[in-house]
């Protein structure tokens, strides 16, 4: 197991094999799925008092339009929320925050990591309310 923020990871091949891991193994392996499709992504790292990590997709604006989702932008791309710590098939849908997340979201308490960036931090987004 290695450690990192805070937590120990199983791996994403256990997590795949098992459908069972940690936020932090489910996010990577959804992550490096969605990628090769095409569609932007970045993880996204909900800091205290939540540890805890999710996934930014990118979504063509009008999705942003068509509804409420927790949402940011980064220039003139939009990335909605992915939670990937739900068991089958209970995922909540793209751009859904919990209850449990809504409050770290709205005070911008998290880190945006762009994947394609080798995972630098990326200042300056706005995220929605």
């Amino acid at each position: 197991k290695v450690v990192h923020w805070g937590v120990a990871r199983n791996g994403t091949t256990l997590t795949d094999v098992t459908q069972r891991g940690i936020c932090g193994d489910s996010s990577i392996l959804y992550a490096s799925l969605i990628r090769p499709l095409g569609a932007g992504v970045h993880l996204i790292y909900l800091r205290n008092p939540a540890n805890h990590m999710a996934v930014g997709v990118e979504v063509h604006p009008s999705f942003i339009d068509t509804a409420k989702h927790a949402y940011y932008s980064y220039g003139d791309r939009f990335f909605v929320y992915a939670e990937t710590a739900a068991d089958p098939p209970h995922y909540p849908a793209l751009g859904s925050l919990s209850a449990k997340w809504r409050s770290i979201w709205r005070e911008g308490d998290f880190w945006v990591y762009d994947v394609r960036l080798s995972a630098m931090l990326i200042p300056d987004i706005v995220h929605s309310p």
